[in-house]
């Protein structure tokens, strides 16, 4: 976490109850995607409340160290350059099948048309990549964290429009 991210989670601390601060557990600052263009546009997503869910393969935290999603974790949404856009609290989670993603989770990831169609092409584009990164072939069987979340503290640019 960079300077700028660290203040804009102390502002967000700041805010909250020394109950409510006790409940976190695990705070992560990340953007989605892996381009500018795609990470900058699913941040305004969710600023627009049209991007409530967000999904990741299974591989990747049982094999590259990453923190599982758990239900009350926060993450600072950024923009591709690290700029912090929002901050959300994971709301539910639960692993499925890339085959068993329905239509709404697909909605609720706010992509595209918001089809269960777009989110199935765009989705195994994403990650036959980042199988082929790492070594591993996509399947349609492939397991997946599939989170739902909620915004709960805005960027100083939000408020103030």
């Amino acid at each position: 976490m960079n300077k700028t991210q660290q203040q804009y989670m102390n502002k967000y601390l700041d805010s909250l109850s020394s109950v409510e601060h006790e409940r976190i557990k695990v705070i992560t600052v990340e953007y989605f995607c892996n381009s500018k263009k795609e990470a900058d546009e699913l941040a305004q997503l969710v600023l627009d409340g049209k991007k409530t869910a967000t999904c990741s393969m299974k591989y990747w935290y049982d094999n590259c160290d990453e923190i599982k999603p758990q239900v009350g974790n926060i993450m600072v949404i950024t923009d591709f350059e690290g700029i912090p856009i929002c901050i959300t609290q994971t709301t539910s989670v639960e692993i499925k099948r890339y085959c068993d993603v329905d239509e709404d989770f697909a909605y609720h990831e706010g992509e595209g048309d918001r089809t269960l169609s777009y989110w199935q092409k765009a989705h195994w584009q994403f990650f036959s990549e980042e199988c082929q990164q790492q070594g591993i072939k996509p399947s349609k069987e492939m397991l997946l964290y599939l989170e739902r979340f909620k915004v709960v503290y805005p960027s100083d640019a939000v408020t103030s429009k």
